[in-house]
């Protein structure tokens, strides 16, 4: 029962049972007939019970006889078909616990596939969770490899331009060095400049006093001159007047000492207007002297000024250029650092992106591992679906066949028992007429 049988076997063993049932009853049928009384028999029989009494009694034994025969018959016809029904029934079970057997198949199949779907949904999950994350890993390690690149194209690039900083700015501190002693021999020659315009000056304004004082004094003695010849020729007139007294005498020489004092004063006078002279070209030199020396003050000032805007300049630049080496340094010294982070990152990164592809692709293979599983178990499922199918319409064949012949069966059985029926029927009429 337990070993699976095709549906052709199946059919073969059904026909087998079913010639042998018919066999048994052509055979039952055979000997009933055989065990029948001939003609022969009935005729001498007949022709030895004359009277109708004894004639209708043996008929009716006889006919409770061929009854019994045909019970008999049908007897061993419903056991032959009872045998084979009961014989159907184990085939039937049989065929009953391979379709159970297919059927917790089909279950433990089913729940298989179920699982592996499961499992097949949740790596497709996973798989598309990882995808983004791998995604992500690749584009940050890519965006730190790029600035990886950037930085050590930047950081060799800032150790020249702070050279070169310090350079511009040694250049400015000699600048400012050389602008600081310009303008110390500036405001030296300003200085001295000063002096000497100052001196000058007292110089003009001495010779200026100077001349002033000799003009007061031509003034004086040409009115003193003046007044002398004017009082020698009233005394030359008055003597003229008294000629040859002795008063006209003394009033010459009167006149002459006058006339004497007035060309002394002319003397002075020209003497004082020569000495004006002198001193207003002294001061006028002093002047000229002033002027060049306030020209040079000037320069010098000008100089000192513009010495001093370009040391100011300078310091703006120094300090912008201090300003300029503190941020470079500083801005090498941070590269410097982001440089090793962003390799040490891109190391770590870069080991995490290689762990996530491995395991990405170990998802992907382990996913399509599952899905020719699943694949598998599908196949699987379904011919064990078909074989199902096949064994539950063979179990319907067979229940349609099992209920035809136990209906045959009953029919036989029924058949049997009318048969027995009149048999008695019979038997107890032919007791009523005895031989």
């Amino acid at each position: 029962g337990g070993r699976k049988k095709t549906p052709k076997v199946a059919m073969m063993q059904r026909g087998g049972l079913l010639a042998a049932s018919l066999a048994v009853c052509l055979v039952v049928l055979a000997v009933s007939l055989g065990r029948l009384p001939g003609r022969s028999e009935l005729e001498s029989e007949a022709r030895t019970l004359w009277t109708e009494g004894e004639h209708l009694g043996h008929m009716e034994s006889l006919a409770a006889k061929a009854q019994g025969h045909l019970l008999m018959k049908d007897k061993r016809i419903f056991q032959s078909l009872n045998l084979a029904a009961r014989q159907k029934a184990l085939d039937a079970e049989g065929e009953d616990v391979e379709f159970k057997q297919a059927r917790n198949t089909q279950i433990a199949l089913d729940q298989r596939l179920a699982q592996l779907t499961g499992k097949l949904h949740a790596q497709e999950q996973a798989l598309a969770y990882m995808a983004p994350r791998l995604q992500e890993r690749m584009e940050t390690t890519g965006e730190l490899h790029s600035m990886v690149q950037q930085l050590d194209q930047v950081v060799p690039k800032i150790k020249p331009d702070l050279k070169t900083i310090r350079s511009q700015l040694q250049e400015i501190k000699d600048a400012g060095k050389q602008t600081r002693e310009q303008m110390m021999t500036a405001e030296e020659e300003l200085g001295k400049y000063k002096n000497a315009y100052q001196l000058f000056g007292e110089r003009m304004q001495v010779a200026r006093e100077k001349a002033a004082a000799a003009r007061r004094h031509v003034e004086a003695d040409n009115v003193q001159a003046l007044r002398a010849t004017e009082a020698a020729t009233g005394l030359r007139q008055r003597a003229a007047t008294l000629q040859g007294s002795g008063q006209g005498q003394m009033l010459v020489v009167d006149s002459e000492r006058e006339a004497a004092r007035a060309e002394m004063l002319n003397k002075q006078s020209a003497e004082a207007a020569q000495s004006n002279q002198l001193f207003d070209a002294e001061a006028d030199e002093a002047l000229a002297y002033m002027s060049m020396f306030g020209a040079d003050a000037q320069q010098a000032g000008q100089r000192l000024r513009g010495e001093g805007m370009k040391l100011q300049a300078l310091g703006r630049q120094y300090a912008r250029g201090r300003y300029l080496e503190q941020s470079g340094a500083a801005r090498d010294q941070y590269l410097k650092e982001e440089l090793s982070k962003a390799k040490k990152a891109l190391g770590r990164s870069e080991l995490v992106s290689e762990d996530d592809r491995l395991a990405f692709m170990t998802g992907e293979k382990a996913t399509r591992a599952t899905a020719e599983e699943v694949g598998v178990e599908e196949k699987a499922a379904v011919g064990n679906t078909a074989k199902a199918e096949g064994e539950a319409r063979k179990l319907d064949e067979d229940k349609a066949q099992w209920e035809e012949d136990s209906e045959q069966a009953d029919s036989i059985k029924r058949a049997a028992e009318e048969h027995e029926r009149a048999e008695e029927h019979l038997e107890a009429a032919s007791q009523l007429n005895p031989k």
